[in-house]
């Protein structure tokens, strides 16, 4: 468990997670769509580092969120969740609970 301390006066951010699933289209091709999961409210600290990638530095541009508990996403497979910030699409590789229940981090990366 987690011991940062989160204050809710810095959820300043709407946010929106979507879960990202197969579908068939009218043709019986699969096709890719986005499920709106939760729209809520968030704090946003940015975590970036630049890694070495085949002798070049690449930037990393890694987000972390925190947001009230909400246990739709407990039942999520957290692989699957997309995060929508403003109309930039993040991908979670991670998430911590904070608190009995109150708050959740969310690791987050920019999707390229």
């Amino acid at each position: 468990m987690n011991d940062k301390k989160i204050y809710i006066g810095n959820f300043d951010i709407m946010i929106t997670i979507y879960k990202s699933t197969r579908v068939q289209s009218e043709t019986g091709s699969p096709v890719e769509t986005d499920v709106e999961i939760l729209k809520c409210w968030a704090s946003k600290e940015y975590k970036s580092t630049n890694k070495e990638l085949d002798n070049q530095i690449v930037a990393a541009n890694f987000v972390e969120y925190s947001i009230y508990f909400h246990p739709d996403l407990e039942r999520e497979n957290i692989q699957d969740l997309i995060i929508d910030d403003n109309g930039r699409k993040y991908e979670i590789f991670g998430f911590e609970p904070v608190g009995r229940e109150q708050f959740y981090i969310l690791n987050t990366q920019l999707r390229e």
